[in-house]
């Protein structure tokens, strides 16, 4: 394995393993072309990240979020392949946004 790579793929297990420490299952399931991720967050709703081409998304809820999510969400990204090949300290930091936007826009629950 190329030392380039095997540091890209450590940097994203230490994005997984610091949302681990915020109460999140996170487990990268691919490094790049795309980037994703998938797990629990800490109110226990399954999540899906995926970083592609130049956009990231965040899906949560419902069985599965990555084929029929609950809520979705994406961030756009200046250029054709930036989010393809996206760095593990900015995957982190869209990744801590689009959660923040899923906690102000989440519907209520149903009671």
């Amino acid at each position: 394995m190329e030392e380039w790579f095997r540091l890209r793929m450590q940097a994203w297990d230490g994005v997984a393993g610091a949302l681990r420490l915020h109460g999140c299952e996170a487990t990268v399931t691919t490094y790049a072309a795309p980037v994703q991720m998938e797990g629990r967050l800490p109110s226990g709703e399954l999540f899906y990240f995926r970083a592609r081409h130049n956009t990231c998304s965040l899906a949560v809820g419902g069985v599965d979020p990555a084929d029929v999510p609950a809520w979705r969400a994406e961030v756009e990204l200046p250029g054709d392949f930036t989010a393809t090949w996206l760095e593990a300290d900015e995957g982190k930091r869209i990744f801590a946004e689009l959660v923040e936007r899923y906690r102000r826009e989440e519907p209520p629950a149903l009671t």
